[in-house]
């Protein structure tokens, strides 16, 4: 994978890798619980949104005693602090107030907006099931289940389904689907 820099960002960047050393380990999803966090890499980077609350994609790998694996973290970036987005705040970095950007209702839109338009940003290409009427528009909740990923749900009809955990391979989650 590349990395894809935002202007003036790698400090932020840096200051962000710093969190997630912390941050991870507290996730439900997060497969390393049972050994200390050595070190958190960037693999890649897309800014997925970069007006006011940017929205940055990131790949990186989590350095551990005997291994390293690699997780899909999406992050907000915000100016002053969301009250409602507090318990999903991974930390503060570069004067913004980091949250995982899949619990905010902005970022859920322009997902499922990307997705609609078979949009590529970067290197991330959103693809659609063929022929499926996306919600545009709907609220998206995210499903509370112990899971290994991240589930929003669009209203009733629509699931994105965001892999943390990235492994190489076949994933059943996809093929059966």
């Amino acid at each position: 994978m590349t990395e894809t820099r935002t202007r003036g960002s790698q400090p932020q960047l840096e200051q962000v890798l710093h969190l997630l050393a912390d941050w991870l380990p507290r996730r439900r999803w997060f497969g390393g619980k049972d050994a200390p966090v050595q070190h958190v890499r960037l693999l890649a980077h897309t800014r997925l949104r970069a007006d006011s609350g940017p929205v940055d994609h990131l790949v990186v790998a989590v350095d551990q005693p005997g291994r390293s694996e690699a997780y899909q973290v999406l992050l907000s970036l915000r100016a002053t602090p969301v009250p409602a987005l507090e318990p999903v705040l991974v930390g503060e970095a570069g004067g913004s107030h980091v949250y995982d950007a899949l619990h905010d209702p902005a970022t859920a839109a322009a997902l499922l907006q990307h997705l609609a338009r078979a949009d590529t940003v970067g290197s991330l290409t959103f693809t659609p099931e063929p022929a499926v009427s996306l919600p545009l528009g709907a609220e998206a909740t995210v499903l509370k289940a112990e899971q290994s990923n991240t589930s929003l749900v669009y209203g009733d009809v629509a699931l994105l389904k965001v892999f943390r955990r990235l492994q190489v391979g076949i994933n059943p989650d996809i093929e059966v689907h």
